[in-house]
Parts: structure tokens; sequence; C-alpha cells
């Protein structure tokens, strides 16, 4: 299946909660995403933990995916202290990470995004 021309077909997957003692991988769904979509977004809770051995596992699963990858961070990446960490390992996996001062941009389309928590945006936010 191919895209039209004048057209950007987005996959969305959100709460993968990749825990570090995972046994089952993501490539396979990685895989097909890649034959069906020209980007895929990752909404927020990539990790079960916020640890950089989680972050890892999902970068090393998203090597099956050969289309340009975006992601917002949710609750989940942020629990353990070390969401900078966790953002470090996914850029170095090229991730494109987008939050209040990233964005990415595919084929004139615009990509942005923002954490939100159970509780929805702070005040900051709106």
């Amino acid at each position: 299946m191919s895209a039209k021309p004048d057209s950007v077909r987005v996959a969305a997957i959100g709460d993968l909660h990749v825990h570090q003692n995972s046994s089952d991988g993501l490539q396979a769904i990685f895989d097909n995403v890649s034959q069906n979509a020209d980007v895929l977004a990752l909404c927020g809770d990539l990790t079960h933990l916020g640890l950089p051995l989680e972050a890892e596992r999902v970068v090393n699963d998203l090597r099956s995916c050969r289309i340009p990858v975006v992601a917002v961070l949710g609750n989940h990446d942020y629990h353990s202290g070390q969401a900078e960490e966790v953002k470090r390992v996914l850029r170095a996996g090229k991730v494109a990470l987008l939050d209040e001062t990233e964005t990415f941009e595919f084929q004139g389309v615009g990509f942005a995004g923002a954490k939100g928590f159970g509780g929805g945006f702070g005040r900051s936010f709106l």
C-alpha cells in the first residue's frame, strides 16, 4: 500500500509501558507499521518506570521501524526522575522528541507535542 503523493499516513501508538524485564518485543508491530504508514507517533508512557534501560529496550525494538518516529513522553516516562536520560537514549535511537521546544516536520506536515498528566495540562500550557 502506498500513500497518495499529497498525503501523509500517520500511525499512533501510546501506552507501550515497556518494562526492563519484558520478554515480548514490539519489532513485529513496528515492522508492520513501517509497511503501512509514513510516520510513527509514540504517544506517551513508552516506559513502565521511566528507566533508561526501558528506553533502550524501546529503541532496540524500533530498529525494525523504517519510517521516522516522533514521540512525546508520558507520566510513566518521568516516574524514576531520569527523564533526561530517557530522552537522551531515545534521541540516540533517532526518535524525534516533541516537547515545549522541539518539533518535527515531514513532507510539509508539522508535528508538535506536550506532556500532559492524568489531571490534564498545567495552567502554563493553556
